[in-house]
């Protein structure tokens, strides 16, 4: 129903706050992933429908400082993540599908990851209000603020080292 707070998917992938992924099989956080490369490589395929080319990925998990045999690693990484991701239910062995030169998170229909979830009710919010929904709008728009408060990927900083702070770069 158009503008209405719906049930949390029962796959979802939480990237704000405490990472987490949860499936029909199982739950992670993360510290069950392949490293920071992992959660690294997690979040850039998440927070986009779209291909990540792979340069890309490595940029963000080396951040410039590219290991001799970089495609190798990232593919390991990859693979280690379907099996997990795999695991617990979020898909098979195409869970990351590989297009040409780049990697694809498919997860299957219904489910969630909370920066998406946070565009589309701030989406939402914006549309109820400016059709005169005022209650509506407002539910979307405190769940948007509710993911949006949280940090996202804490730990990581924009130039790939640990810290508290939240911030990230080039999400997508």
């Amino acid at each position: 129903m158009k503008g209405t707070v719906s049930e949390p998917p029962v796959v979802s992938i939480q990237l704000t706050g405490r990472m987490r992924l949860a499936g029909s099989g199982g739950t992670l956080d993360a510290s069950d992933l392949p490293g920071r490369q992992g959660r690294l490589v997690l979040a850039s395929l998440a927070v986009t429908e779209h291909p990540v080319p792979r340069e890309v990925l490595a940029e963000r998990v080396w951040n410039g400082a590219l290991p001799r045999a970089w495609q190798r690693d990232l593919s390991a990484v990859v693979s280690k993540l379907r099996a997990l991701l795999g695991g617990i239910g979020l898909g098979g062995p195409e869970v990351i599908a590989s297009i040409s030169s780049s990697y694809q998170l498919r997860l299957p229909p219904g489910a969630g990851v909370d920066v998406a979830v946070a565009r589309r009710s701030a989406a939402s919010a914006a549309a109820a209000l400016a059709e005169g929904r005022a209650e509506q709008a407002s539910a979307m728009a405190r769940r948007a603020v509710d993911i949006a408060a949280r940090p996202f990927l804490p730990g990581e900083d924009a130039r790939g080292s640990t810290s508290s702070g939240p911030s990230w770069r080039r999400c997508g």
